[in-house]
């Protein structure tokens, strides 16, 4: 998925890896977003949260579900969207769903 040229990096959090002091203070005060993902194995369920990861997500694996989490500093719903969609088409390259995310914004 393109999503064009910095825009795919501040989706997924690559963006701002040298933002100053108060862009990290506002950052550890957002709310996180957790994003629930299936796949239909273990196996493709570790294989999918290695490539989420490299996105800047927290994961947890539990089985074939995947948890993904992030803080996210701005209340961007189109940002949030398409990391969604990034999200539902990966775990569908895997064999899997994208199942949600809350809060739901």
């Amino acid at each position: 998925m393109d999503l064009g040229d910095d825009r795919d990096a501040s989706i997924l959090g690559g963006a701002d890896e040298g933002a100053p002091d108060a862009d990290a203070a506002a950052q550890r005060q957002a709310e996180p977003v957790v994003h629930r993902l299936e796949a239909p194995t273990r196996e493709a369920a570790e294989a999918l949260a290695a490539i989420v990861r490299n996105y800047g997500y927290e994961i947890e694996v539990a089985g074939s579900s995947v948890t993904a989490s992030r803080y996210e500093a701005a209340q961007d719903d189109e940002l949030l969207a398409d990391a969604r969609e990034l999200l539902r088409e990966l775990a569908a390259e895997h064999g899997g769903s994208y199942e949600g995310s809350a809060p739901d914004r």
